[in-house]
């Protein structure tokens, strides 16, 4: 291929067109060929491994590029990374709401909850029928805390 396109060119191009055609046809086909045969000798394997690199060989790792993006804040197209990460942040990253703390001055303690008495026994069989696990719960305490 490289001789016919020397010789293409040393005519100008207008000499061994047809000849450089056809030997880089001749050329590409062959990669084409050869890597075909590789690869089904390489899956032709009986190895376990084959099979996981295979797919990380076929797997599509291409990225494409994200588009501009409208800042609804500044009413204008955003086109740098940092910008579109700013924007992603903060569409889908909001700000938790906020309470106003509890004001515990003018609290009253109520008698209302009159709770009975429990023995060690009542309370270690309650916790060890229904609590199997040795989680904590969202009082971080454990079930072997309690008994």
């Amino acid at each position: 291929m490289q001789k016919y396109y020397r010789l293409n060119k040393a005519s100008e191009y207008i000499l061994y067109n047809q000849e450089l055609k056809e030997a880089k046809n001749l050329y590409f086909n062959t990669i084409k060929i050869e890597k075909r045969k590789h690869w089904n000798k390489f899956l032709e394997k009986e190895n376990s491994q084959s099979i996981f690199r295979a797919i990380l060989y076929t797997k599509n790792t291409t990225s494409s590029l994200i588009s501009s993006l409208f800042n609804i804040e500044t009413k204008e197209l955003e086109s740098t990374f940092q910008q579109k990460c700013n924007i992603f942040r903060n569409t889908l990253f909001l700000d938790p709401p906020v309470t106003p703390p509890i004001n515990l001055v003018l609290y009253t303690g109520s008698n209302y909850w009159k709770w009975p008495l429990l023995s060690k026994v009542e309370l270690r069989d309650s916790c060890t029928s229904k609590i199997k696990g040795k989680t904590p719960g969202p009082n971080l305490i454990t079930q072997e805390i309690i008994v």
